[in-house]
């Protein structure tokens, strides 16, 4: 909906005036920490004794491999990323190598 009817309010916001845009999205995120501010206070929960970072990490790593949605929800951006990676990596060594070859030799013309 907003890249439906953002770019017309934006332009029509424009239209007003340069700093009309920007006045009304700094009302606009006022009133939005009026009505966060405005919310009940959550009771914080009282303290238990805490795992290990890495036990816990385990436990999560264990609950994702029990679960073949889970695990192929994990898994498919980090395999679809792999391409994109090495295509970086090899970009920042070509980039690298051009920039630590030696100039040419000027050739004498004699």
């Amino acid at each position: 909906m907003s890249g439906f009817a953002g770019p017309p309010a934006g332009s029509a916001l424009l239209a007003l005036g340069r700093a009309v845009p920007l006045f009304a999205d700094a009302v606009s995120f006022a009133l939005s920490a009026l009505l966060v501010r405005s919310l009940p206070a959550v009771p914080r929960p009282a303290t238990q004794a805490r795992e290990s970072l890495l036990r816990q990490a385990r436990a999560g790593a264990a609950y994702v491999f029990r679960d073949r949605l889970l695990l192929g929800l994990a898994l498919r951006p980090a395999v679809g990323n792999c391409p994109k990676a090495y295509r970086t990596a090899q970009g920042k060594v070509t980039t690298c190598a051009a920039y630590e070859r030696p100039a040419p030799k000027p050739t004498s013309s004699a």
